[in-house]
């Protein structure tokens, strides 16, 4: 049965990471997986986290399954983190899940079971699994354009322009910040606008907050979900605990709803329930114990932010010093959308054929649409990298 599939196409990302780690030149630059890396390149277990492990190791005094819904304190503790006082706090409900990605799969199954005519808009280019999650779903897809200028601003009217045509009831996924791919975000005045498109039309935004606390800090990184919130009456959000917390493998995330009030939701959170069971039976408890550790002591908080800030000033250099580093070896190419971008991610100015020619002339691996993580890369590679740009252009 199996050995009669015919062989699909593999997912451009997965497939980079095979054909990188096959690769055995010994000069090689990996910018391909998207996880925080400090400058020597490690994925770093952060202090606040180390210090909420070790308390929990010692007084933890059982294994036992959580609920379908996890840690009702965790829940409690994300929808303050990512909702702080706003309006909208009082008419949300939320539940753990298996990481950000389990969040985007108990939404958007969510979705195809209140209205399976509903079609997903997505940026291009985005986050593949975005587009995975969502046909796995088996929902419809559209794509709306994420375009960038060289100035390291979004192109918003061609956004607001493509999304005239979404019909009420679709879905509208936006990255809270730190866009992934290119570093770009919408600014006040386009959430603004977003939030009163979706609003007038009918939309329903699911925000992904992958990355709070990596572009500015906790709150400002999620003021676009404030201004969304507090402009529609129905909201969907997917939180990750992976970046902002250092804990990818704990597989941490939340799934929540909003709805114009509190009792309003009552049923959707029953439907989020059973399709959370459904899905994986139960979430994994040590990640979200760690999180809730550190969001409910004062003194491991104020050392998580202090962290955060050093990650985020850390991804500044790099920035700063990639984009310097390309403009003087290519000549008059303007890459200010990679200085003044947010996040780890962002592309660099090539197309496909010269992304290719990077991976086989120079061993420096990222996905064909430029996309590259700019962390754990030394200031020596980042200039092998810049000159590799400025030779493949040529």
């Amino acid at each position: 049965m199996f050995a009669e599939r015919t062989q699909e196409r593999a997912d451009s990302l997965w497939s980079a990471i095979a054909t990188c780690a096959a690769d055995a030149r010994a000069h090689k630059i990996d910018l391909l997986v998207g996880v925080y890396k400090d400058r020597r390149g490690r994925t770093p277990i952060m202090e606040a986290i180390r210090i909420a492990e070790r308390r929990l190791v010692q007084d933890q005094t059982t294994k036992s399954y959580l609920a379908v819904t996890g840690r009702d304190t965790f829940a409690t503790a994300i929808l303050d983190l990512v909702l702080g006082t706003s309006e909208a706090r009082l008419r949300a409900c939320g539940l753990q899940t298996v990481g950000g990605s389990g969040a985007l799969r108990v939404l958007l199954e969510l979705v195809r079971v209140s209205n399976p005519a509903a079609t997903v808009w997505l940026s291009d280019p985005g986050y593949p699994g975005h587009l995975a999650i969502a046909r796995g779903v088996g929902l419809g897809v559209r794509s709306y354009p994420y375009g960038v200028t060289s100035a390291g601003t979004l192109h918003a009217e061609a956004v607001l322009d493509a999304l005239a045509a979404a019909k009420s009831g679709d879905v509208l996924v936006l990255d809270a910040s730190c866009h992934n791919p290119t570093g770009v975000d919408p600014g006040p005045d386009v959430w603004l606008a977003i939030g009163e498109l979706c609003r007038r039309n009918g939309l329903i935004p699911l925000v992904d907050v992958a990355y709070q606390g990596l572009a500015e800090n906790v709150v400002a990184d999620v003021a676009g979900v404030a201004t969304l919130t507090s402009t529609v009456d129905h909201a969907l959000v997917a939180v990750s605990c992976s970046k902002t917390f250092g804990i990818y493998r704990e597989r941490a995330g939340a799934a929540i709803v909003i709805g114009p009030t509190r009792s309003a939701i009552t049923g959707v959170m029953r439907s989020l329930v059973e399709i959370a069971f459904s899905l994986y039976s139960v979430p994994p408890d040590h990640g979200a114990a760690l999180v809730e550790a550190v969001l409910s002591d004062a003194s491991l908080r104020a050392i998580w932010h202090n962290e955060l800030a050093a990650m985020q000033e850390h991804l500044r250099e790099s920035r700063r010093y990639l984009a310097d580093a390309i403009e003087r070896t290519s000549g008059a190419l303007d890459v200010e959308y990679i200085r003044s971008g947010r996040g780890i991610f962002s592309l660099l100015p090539l197309n496909g054929h010269q992304m290719r020619e990077l991976r086989e002339r120079f061993a420096i691996h990222g996905l064909e649409n430029g996309r590259i993580n700019l962390t754990g890369v030394s200031e020596a590679q980042l200039q092998v990298v810049s000159r590799a740009v400025g030779a493949v252009i040529v």
